[in-house]
């Protein structure tokens, strides 16, 4: 099924030589038992003009619903009379007879309206009930013809159907002279309502979720915008090559000033696909310059992974990240000023170890810190090291800031250790974290940008409000739908 139409059986939807019908109950029976003496005098002109639109522009219609009236017994006598169940039947037939419809129209449901059409308590959750059942989740065109009927069955109808398949609805007008018009009114709504849903999902970085929403939209489903979006949800979760593959999806599907918008991220992405050895004692310093540029192309973008865990209030997730980029800034600090690597080469520190056996002093330092043999380079050891040059060997210039960053963070392990990142199972607030440290998040996520920014991390250029905004201001002047 690919193509519905709706449409509500009002008073005048069927006529009889170009006349009203005064009593469609009573009157609309008496003509379906006489139907084949009387179908030559019968007209539809409501309903006939935008079936032959839906007809042209579609080829054919899969199913036509038809929404009559036929209301209780206790309701009084005037209001039973109008009741058009006889009307959708004798439509049925009428439709299914004429030659410019009928064979394109492959069937015709008729669904009553459970009451008073013209109250909404009724109409609305009707419709909502009904509309799902009859229309099929593969459809590609939604027809509704709000004419017919009164005017609360109407605003139901068209409400409902544009709330349960946005775009896919069509909404279409028949003036009285029979001119058929198409109606905005879907896309007014939905372009409200869909731009402040991309708006709120921007403002939260839930770039997979606007990616889902606009690949369902005429306009955007087949441009560049959700393969563009989901690289960016690609690259927020680290999976770097999945982003560089929908980048390259995009970059097909792009042109002009946004083929250069997704070529620019596609070559900052490429870093990652570098295969970089990491180096050990004595390599070349143009070895060590490209590893060490590699560390810190990674602290710059876990830096935004931090903040935007922060935006999204995602505390856990923010906690593990955080000790994760402290781990990795202790790595290249110690591994810059030593130019020996923390890496393990054939099971052992061997590289670390040469360098350690060295450093008598520092040795003794570690000692009376309850550091002993094995000495592995872990967070631990790396942070004795980082506050021996600091408090020892008058690097404060140098390294004081982040050693002092190193302690805040460390006032937070108690809080990682029993969280489900480690061992516990205990939660993890904004609060918690701003108790702990003393200090509100927003301050301790500046004063991290700033440590980074003075060790040469390239913070600016891993931004994703670089590639945000744009797209922002894209979604705020274009209609979305």
């Amino acid at each position: 099924m690919k193509t519905v139409y709706l449409a509500n059986v009002g008073t005048n939807d069927v006529q009889r030589e170009g006349k009203l019908i005064p009593s469609p109950r009573v009157e609309g029976k008496a003509l379906l038992e006489n139907y084949e003496n009387v179908r030559g005098q019968l007209q539809a002109p409501i309903l006939v003009p935008g079936l032959r639109r839906a007809i042209t522009e579609a080829g054919s219609i899969d199913r036509l619903v038809l929404f009559v009236t036929d209301q209780p017994d206790y309701v009084e006598e005037r209001y039973r009379l109008r009741d058009t169940l006889y009307f959708g039947e004798l439509l049925k037939r009428l439709l299914k007879d004429m030659p410019d419809i009928g064979p394109y129209v492959r069937e015709i449901l008729l669904e009553t309206i459970p009451g008073n059409p013209a109250d909404h308590r009724i109409t609305l959750p009707f419709y909502q009930r009904v509309l799902p059942r009859v229309v099929s989740d593969h459809v590609v065109t939604v027809y509704v013809a709000p004419v017919g009927g009164v005017d609360a069955a109407n605003e139901a109808l068209w409400i409902t159907a544009v709330r349960l398949f946005s775009h896919k609805v069509q909404i279409i007008y028949v003036t009285p002279e029979g001119h058929v018009e198409d109606i905005p009114l879907g896309d007014l709504i939905l372009g409200d309502y869909t731009r402040q849903r991309a708006m709120a999902m921007l403002s939260r970085y839930d770039f997979g979720g606007l990616a889902a929403m606009l690949a369902d939209t005429p306009r955007w489903g087949t441009s560049w915008l959700p393969p563009f979006l989901r690289a960016l949800d690609k690259r927020m979760h680290f999976d770097f090559d999945g982003a560089i593959r929908e980048l390259e999806d995009a970059l097909r599907r792009a042109t002009g000033g946004d083929r250069a918008r997704v070529n620019r991220l596609l070559s900052a992405l490429r870093v990652w696909n570098q295969d970089i050895v990491p180096p050990r004692s004595g390599d070349p310093p143009e070895q060590w310059d490209a590893w060490l540029e590699s560390q810190r192309h990674g602290l710059a973008e876990l830096y935004w992974n931090i903040y935007i865990k922060a935006q999204r209030g995602e505390w856990v997730d923010f906690l593990g990240r955080v000790f994760r980029l402290t781990e990795g800034l202790e790595r290249l600090v110690f591994e810059d000023h030593t130019r020996h690597s923390t890496e393990k080469f054939a099971g052992d520190f061997q590289d670390f170890a040469t360098w350690l056996e060295q450093e008598e002093d520092l040795l003794e330092y570690l000692a009376k810190h309850d550091v002993h043999s094995p000495i592995m380079p872990n967070t631990w050891v790396l942070e004795r090291i980082i506050a021996y040059w600091v408090q020892e060997r008058g690097l404060g210039p140098q390294y004081g800031r982040i050693y002092k960053l190193i302690q805040l963070v460390r006032q937070l392990s108690d809080l990682r250790n029993k969280s489900i990142i480690a061992h516990g199972w205990q939660g993890v607030s904004r609060e918690d974290i701003e108790r702990e440290t003393n200090t509100d998040v927003e301050r301790f996520l500046d004063t991290l940008r700033v440590i980074l920014s003075n060790l040469g991390i390239p913070i600016e250029e891993h931004a994703l409000e670089t590639h945000v905004q744009p797209v922002r201001q894209m979604l705020e002047k274009v209609d979305i739908v």
